[in-house]
């Protein structure tokens, strides 16, 4: 299935209008979410129980709600529709191996976001 709908889940408002700029250069008829907090796309989501957006961005490192919480709430919930990729500047590879141990995150993407990597997401 080929992904048609996006949230981009980033604190850093630049970081969001840049990715969103590229991913629409990729394909103009995705429609793009962006939130900079956790607990605003989580709202989002609880909200419109029932539309989940096929694909998740989500950034680690965030104030308030940081990605790993947000990936507790969202399972918390109960939803597993959409494909999670991790997108982060975390460096760490316990970050990386955490991430291994949750199956509803399809992959770890190293910032930043370039046409190879928006390539492997929406054809994973």
């Amino acid at each position: 299935m080929t992904a048609k709908t996006i949230m981009l889940i980033d604190d850093d408002s630049v970081n969001n209008f840049v990715n969103k700029r590229l991913l629409l250069r990729h394909d103009d008829s995705l429609q793009i979410e962006a939130y900079e907090a956790g607990r605003q796309a989580m709202a989002d989501l609880i909200e419109k129980k029932n539309e989940h957006p096929d694909l998740i961005l989500l950034d680690l490192n965030m104030p308030e709600m940081n990605g790993w919480q947000f990936l507790e709430e969202y399972l918390n919930q109960g939803f597993d529709q959409s494909k999670i990729f991790l997108l982060t500047s975390s460096i760490d590879f316990r970050d990386k191996e955490k991430s291994q141990t949750f199956p509803v995150i399809a992959g770890f993407i190293s910032k930043p976001l370039d046409q190879t990597k928006i390539n492997r997401i929406l054809s994973n």
